[in-house]
């Protein structure tokens, strides 16, 4: 089963959901659901797109669970997901395997700490960032065995890269984790300037909740938006709420959600992509090995210098 530039959005437990399959996600938005994404025995594929705001309940993770078989995430997004259990970003179960390359995982957060859970699994992070997370980015138990390569870690909120439960080994800084923890090289710290806001603004009305179709209208009489040239892009709120672009017109859009709290007039927004800003730590620090041909966007990477962020 292959999903293409879908928007998968206000399902209460699980997005998409697959089981002893074959399961290809690319370029889609996973926003507003329960657990977003669920393979069980599944060999899964999720490239490119965004997977944010979902809400795991009490047993799931927000973004992504796996339970056996194999997931490859690749050049994917993974923000403000949140999961009452563990994982609000992603959880690895029963003996799952995985790579998680390129990709960005940030501002995520869980009941139980663990932006990113990897239990009795084998699974290689590279070329990611983990950004803002709330707690551990990375929460090993039951022997699971994570390999860190030239990854990015900044902001999580106890300053931490990797908490292996099972030996009781904290790894505070990348230095430390490249130093003593097996599989782990070329891992640094610092600010990667993520989310360069493509514009900002400051609504101009209170957001109209629509109860019917589970969506926010938000207004900016200031702005003249291209008709639909927004779908698909993130809106941070100043509070740091944040949603996909479902439509839009000149001076309004609308995001999949109860934003109504969130979005009163006079609220400063911007709307962002996650292009590298100049002076940031990510640039040119990561791996050939496993990088990918093309990017985010689907260009071609790497690009003249030979070089991959």
């Amino acid at each position: 089963v292959t999903f293409e530039e879908c928007i998968v959005a206000g399902n209460p437990l699980e997005g998409i959901y697959g089981e002893g399959s074959t399961v290809i996600v690319n370029h889609c938005a996973i926003t507003q659901n329960g657990c977003g994404l669920h393979f069980t025995s599944c060999v899964s594929t999720v490239d490119g797109g965004t997977v944010s705001a979902n809400s795991g309940p009490w047993g799931y993770a927000g973004g992504l669970q796996v339970e056996g078989g194999s997931c490859t995430v690749k050049n994917a997004v993974f923000e403000s997901n949140y999961s009452a259990y563990h994982g609000g970003a992603m959880a690895f179960y029963s003996n799952a395997t995985g790579q998680i390359l390129n990709t960005d995982i940030l501002r995520n957060a869980a009941s139980v700490p663990g932006a990113v859970l990897v239990s009795g699994c084998t699974l290689t992070f590279e070329n990611d960032l983990f950004t803002l997370n709330q707690q551990w980015p990375v929460l090993g138990q039951n022997y699971g065995a994570p390999a860190f390569v030239n990854c990015l870690f900044f902001g999580n909120s106890d300053a931490s890269c990797y908490f292996d439960e099972s030996y009781g080994r904290y790894y505070a800084s990348a230095d430390e984790l490249n130093l003593n923890c097996p599989n782990a090289s070329g891992n640094v710290g610092g600010d990667p300037s993520l989310a360069a806001a493509l514009f900002s603004g400051t609504l101009t009305a209170d957001a109209a909740y629509d109860s019917a179709t589970h969506r926010t209208t938000f207004t900016d009489t200031s702005k003249s938006f291209t008709a639909g040239g927004l779908i698909g892009a993130t809106v941070l709120l100043a509070d740091g709420a944040a949603g996909v672009v479902l439509n839009n017109t000149a001076t309004q859009f609308e995001v999949f959600g109860d934003y109504s709290g969130n979005g009163l007039s006079g609220t400063g927004y911007d709307v962002v992509n996650y292009h590298l800003a100049d002076g940031s730590q990510a640039i040119d620090r990561g791996s050939l090995a496993n990088a990918s041909a093309t990017d985010f966007e689907g260009d071609a990477r790497p690009g003249g210098d030979g070089m991959v962020d």
